[in-house]
């Protein structure tokens, strides 16, 4: 497979962290049989991490178990991504 390009990688220490939850941008949010996940990048590859989330609008999700501070989370070509596809990201 080619390489995938994300245009656009969030780190949640970036983003707002309070008691191991933070804010994703919606679009960032994956509906599977397992509930609720995020695509992160670990090692140069895609992983689908299992998430809980919380309050939820039209623009933005909170996730209050499932990631880390420091965790890269992938926020665009969702669909295209697949369990360890190596991804590189755009700067």
């Amino acid at each position: 497979y080619p390489f995938f390009q994300a245009t656009r990688p969030l780190r949640l220490r970036e983003l707002n962290l309070w008691d191991g939850w933070s804010i994703l941008p919606s679009q960032a949010l994956v509906p599977s049989a397992k509930g609720h996940g995020v695509w992160v990048l670990v090692d140069g590859k895609a992983v689908m991490r299992v998430v809980a989330i919380g309050e939820r609008s039209a623009d933005d999700v909170e996730v209050v178990n499932g990631l880390s501070a420091g965790d890269t989370v992938l926020v665009n070509n969702l669909l295209r991504l697949r369990e360890g596809a190596p991804v590189t990201l755009e700067k």
